[in-house]
């Protein structure tokens, strides 16, 4: 006699996908030395693909340093890509993704305090842009809930702006600044955004300096600081404290005061 045992299907699950921090020499509140002369920084970034920025990007953005690094590297390629996939995983499941998010903070900061910071930073979308409309809104939350972290953000996603509010308030918790990128070809969704949400900063990006006052007077705004780093008056990192420029110089961070303005040519500064 032969028995036939039923097995009972057992359900396929698929991890959770996660989320992987960058380092970055700009933004770092400290980097390590190395014998080789280069510079460890302590991980304090955020990025995804650049396939993300399709939906939003410009004839300007063909000068973008991130999508060079990109193809230059496959590993960093590698890792905001899978970085992407995970963010776009979750674009109907804000909560889930603010603490995830949240989560991400946490290590940098933990990382952070292990070097010495005593007031972490965080940068976000060094690479890409906002995937969706509850990217946004997961960075929002997950500064509310991180309220020891500050973080800064530029995007050219000007019709998701809305989405970094706060219910509670109606703009982004106070440690979260959000930057408008702008530039000679979106200038009229920057327009309406700033209208619309009085608290945005902007981030001018021109061919010169010139062109980056230009663009402030278009939209009849203060122009805002030349990039120190770009003009040479902040190295990229301090050889004394060992931070990076973001951080010596403090102006795209919260509390700073007003616009920023970033060239990629060597016109004289203004």
């Amino acid at each position: 006699m032969i028995t036939e045992t039923k097995r009972r299907a057992i359900p396929v699950t698929s991890a959770p996908p996660t989320l992987r921090l960058s380092t970055n020499r700009k933004t770092c509140t400290s980097a390590r030395l190395k014998p080789s002369g280069e510079w460890a920084p302590v991980p304090n970034a955020f990025g995804v693909s650049r396939e993300s920025c399709e939906p939003h990007k410009t004839p300007f953005c063909e000068s973008c340093y991130a999508a060079r690094i990109e193809r230059m590297y496959p590993g960093v390629r590698g890792l905001v890509g899978e970085n992407y996939a995970a963010v776009m995983a979750y674009r109907n499941r804000p909560d889930e993704l603010a603490e995830m998010f949240a989560a991400l903070l946490d290590t940098s900061a933990a990382a952070q305090r292990l070097a010495g910071v005593t007031a972490p930073l965080f940068r976000w979308q060094w690479d890409g842009e906002l995937a969706h409309e509850t990217h946004a809104q997961a960075i929002a939350r997950a500064h509310e809930m991180r309220p020891h972290v500050a973080g800064w953000v530029y995007t050219r996603a000007h019709r998701w702006a809305h989405r970094f509010r706060l219910a509670s308030t109606g703009r982004p918790p106070d440690n979260l600044a959000v930057f408008l990128s702008v530039d000679r070809d979106n200038l009229g969704s920057a327009r309406r955004a700033v209208a619309r949400h009085p608290w945005l900063r902007l981030a001018f990006s021109g061919d010169s300096w010139e062109e980056t006052t230009a663009l402030a007077g278009a939209l009849e705004q203060p122009r805002g600081l030349r990039c120190p780093e770009l003009t040479g008056r902040v190295p990229l990192v301090d050889p004394e404290t060992k931070a990076g420029a973001c951080t010596t110089c403090a102006h795209c961070l919260p509390g700073g005061a007003g616009h920023v303005r970033f060239s990629t040519g060597k016109a004289a500064p203004r």
